[in-house]
């Protein structure tokens, strides 16, 4: 008889707690959640994150056919081997076509405040340290917290907001969506046509991805790919 009670007892208490876990999963509010992300007392730092497409297994769920047959051709990132001909900056020429994939991710709210900001910058002196025992290795680590100075950044491609679009040099479009907590968050793949312009020339090129306007340090919505190419 113990046993048959202590087992109903059990039951109950199962089921006891999926109620409570249905109940409160029925509560959440959307239309609240989604208010309370866009209000302006919220800051808007690390709530875009941007990122470089490696392969076609960065963004798993990528619908087939929307990468370019040939994209992001540059030196390897996170690889210090300097001398391995791999790990060296691909050379360009003023006038070469290159196809440049990233990717953005954030709430509505703030994809709504942001825009898409290619920089290509001359890496800053204080990327390397003469002292420094592995340079690469140096300038790969203080990279992710990085945005470019003014006076380095040599050209800038830039949209007026993050949305689908299809108008040259950009191909931007949504390959997924999600709901989080009742708030509503979009990935786009971003690409960039770019034609290597004459201010390039004879440079060493790094180029920086960001959702600000500005760029900022220590933000998700802001990345680098150092020491990407070389023009001639």
């Amino acid at each position: 008889m113990k046993n048959i009670l202590k087992y109903a007892f059990v039951v109950a208490a199962v089921a006891a707690v999926t109620t409570s876990c249905k109940k409160f999963d029925t509560n959440i509010n959307g239309a609240a959640n989604t208010t309370t992300s866009a209000a302006s007392y919220l800051t808007l730092n690390n709530r875009v994150q941007a990122a470089f497409v490696i392969d076609s297994s960065t963004l798993p769920y990528l619908p087939a056919g929307l990468l370019p047959s040939s994209y992001n051709k540059f030196r390897k990132l996170l690889t210090y081997d300097t001398v391995a001909t791999v790990n060296k900056p691909t050379i360009y020429n003023v006038g070469d076509v290159i196809n440049i994939v990233g990717y953005l991710k954030g709430d509505d709210s703030a994809i709504a405040k942001r825009r898409i900001n290619f920089r290509f910058f001359q890496p800053p002196s204080s990327f390397i340290t003469p002292t420094a025992l592995f340079p690469m290795q140096r300038a790969e680590e203080s990279y992710r917290g990085f945005a470019p100075a003014t006076a380095d950044i040599l050209n800038t491609v830039s949209t007026t907001n993050i949305a689908p679009t299809n108008v040259a040099p950009f191909n931007v479009s949504i390959v997924n969506n999600e709901s989080i907590a009742g708030i509503n968050y979009n990935t786009y793949l971003v690409r960039l046509t770019y034609t290597i312009p004459a201010s390039l020339s004879g440079k060493l090129i790094s180029i920086n991805l960001t959702a600000n306007t500005a760029g900022a340090a220590a933000d998700i919505g802001n990345v680098n790919w150092i020491y990407a190419f070389r023009v001639r």
